[in-house]
């Protein structure tokens, strides 16, 4: 497939869960104890998973795993400026917006970066008879694996952040 109509298929999906998660960083949202745990689980997985991939090296490892150790007190910061509420429908949060978004958008960023700027040029370099896999492997950089740490330790440490303090608050009146 030529960089064109990929990226004519790849585009729209990436938007679609660009604004999804750009989304949750805006909305008051109810706390529901599965989908936190589900997010922080996959999320944890992939961390793991990408520490432990045989192809991957020192330094890849270094900067994935320094971005989630900046990640995670960011997260902290969040949710001290996160609202919480009881309803009767039980309890809600209202993430910060500035932490979430903007932690969304480096990564988004870098990714766009490279699928626009990097991606066609990589594959000019490489040649007609460049496989996906090489092409994977000349995007791989420090910088993109940190923020992705980065994303990971920040919405980690700040599901279980929210699951933690939910707990605490006072159960819903009765209506």
């Amino acid at each position: 497939m030529t960089p064109l109509p990929a990226m004519a298929v790849v585009a729209p999906l990436m938007a679609w869960g660009f604004y999804r998660r750009i989304h949750r960083n805006l909305a008051r949202q109810k706390v529901v104890a599965w989908r936190l745990m589900l997010r922080s689980a996959v999320l944890a997985t992939l961390f793991v998973t990408l520490l432990l991939w045989p192809a991957f090296d020192p330094l890849m490892a270094l900067s994935l795993a320094g971005g989630v150790l900046l990640g995670a007190p960011l997260a902290l910061l969040g949710l001290r400026h996160t609202r919480f509420e009881v309803t009767p429908q039980g309890p809600y949060f209202t993430p910060n917006r500035i932490l979430g978004v903007a932690v969304s958008t480096l990564l988004i960023g870098r990714l766009l970066y490279r699928l626009i700027v990097r991606y066609p040029a990589l594959q000019a370099q490489a040649g007609p008879a460049a496989s996906p896999a090489m092409l994977a492997a000349g995007s791989r950089t420090p910088l993109t694996l940190a923020l992705l740490g980065l994303v990971i330790g920040y919405f980690v440490t700040y599901c279980m952040g929210v699951l933690r303090t939910s707990r605490r608050l006072p159960p819903p009146a009765p209506i």
